[in-house]
């Protein structure tokens, strides 16, 4: 079996909690970086409910931030990028990917 390697640019930033305690602030991590991954190179029949909902989690929040800021015929191209995969969305489109080869 192989596969690939996903990677996105990420920044640590302040972020608030109910568990704040003395000076430091606790961080989070935000993507600088807000590109789809290619559902077609993903083979959904080898991840987990957890993985499939964390792509989708990721996709719908590249799909709200940048949507704005493109033309018409773009956002259609994002929205078809961004579909979701797990259970309500494409996860049943028949294995897909290069996994299944």
């Amino acid at each position: 079996f192989w596969g690939i390697r996903i990677e996105s640019d990420m920044v640590s930033v302040a972020h608030a909690t109910k568990y704040e305690h003395g000076p430091r602030p606790w961080l989070r991590f935000d993507y600088m970086t807000q590109v789809p991954f290619c559902s077609s190179l993903i083979d959904v029949s080898l991840l987990t409910p957890a993985e499939l909902e964390w792509i989708d989690t990721y996709h719908t929040e590249v799909r709200e931030t940048v949507t704005p800021l493109l033309t018409p015929a773009a956002a259609r191209w994002l929205a078809k990028e961004t579909a979701l995969l797990g259970p309500v969305g494409l996860g049943d489109r028949g294995g897909g990917g290069l996994g299944a080869l």
